[in-house]
């Protein structure tokens, strides 16, 4: 009687788990669970189309699925579990600047080419803290753009040191004239418009080696200052009595440095 009724329990069970397997989408427990250890399921996630990558595969399955449901669909963006301390001043693609091996940020110059700040030349190479001051809480928030912001220390030394920016009037941005790779030597693109020196065979020459003096000068858009000359630098070869000769059928020559440019411009 004993041995008949294990029997039945025997077949019972076995039609049960038949039943259930054939009205029931629910996997068996064995394609997680193993006899050693049922704590750690061996489950593939990759199925619910979030692949568990790095520090991910050793979180707790209640980690993320707090009520326990886990045929239920969860918020699979990063701001769901991790809090933006950014306060979404820097979007919400935590995997630019993360990844799953560590959550320490990898912003780096390749990074900032997508702000509105790239960093190229010696930019590439600040450390984050002298532009970011609050870097220490990681909340990066967005650093002042302009240039005199970091310069403003180079640009009032100029008094002393070059040009007085001040005195002369050139403003306050300095991209228009130093490039991120080098400060020195320095571009005057406003220049162009009276003679052209930012290409070509004058562009190597220092301000005072063609201007006998800056004093007074401003940046007016006149282009007689009444410091420079042509035959300071082309005296040899140009002196004012073989120019006179030389020009004597040119109608209105004059030994004077517009009027010798005005003809004289072609390889400059």
């Amino acid at each position: 009687m004993r041995t008949t009724f294990k029997y039945l329990v025997l077949c019972l069970g076995l039609m049960g788990s038949r039943a259930l397997a054939q009205t029931s989408s629910v996997e068996p427990c064995e394609k997680c669970h193993s006899s050693s250890a049922w704590e750690f399921a061996a489950f593939n996630h990759s199925k619910t189309g979030f692949l568990l990558k790095g520090k991910h595969q050793a979180v707790l399955c209640r980690r993320c699925h707090e009520s326990g449901a886990y045929e239920k669909r969860i918020d699979q963006t990063c701001r769901a579990c991790h809090q933006d301390i950014h306060a979404g001043q820097l979007g919400m693609n935590c995997e630019k600047c993360h990844d799953e091996n560590s959550w320490i940020g990898n912003f780096g110059p390749e990074a900032h080419r997508r702000t509105n700040f790239p960093l190229t030349g010696r930019h590439a190479l600040i450390p984050c803290e002298e532009c970011h001051m609050e870097k220490r809480e990681k909340t990066f928030s967005r650093a002042a753009l302009e240039c005199y912001a970091c310069h403003q220390t180079d640009y009032l030394a100029t008094a002393s040191r070059s040009l007085d920016h001040v005195a002369f009037g050139f403003g306050t941005n300095c991209r228009d004239c130093h490039h991120p790779t080098r400060w020195r030597p320095a571009t005057f693109p406003g220049h162009n418009s009276c003679f052209p020196i930012t290409r070509g065979p004058h562009s190597k020459f220092a301000c005072l080696e063609c201007h006998s003096s800056l004093a007074g000068i401003t940046v007016s858009g006149a282009c007689s200052t009444g410091t420079f000359f042509c035959g300071n630098c082309h005296t040899s070869a140009h002196s004012q009595s073989k120019m006179d000769d030389k020009h004597k059928s040119v109608a209105g020559y004059q030994y004077k440095d517009q009027k010798c440019y005005s003809c004289h411009h072609a390889n400059n």
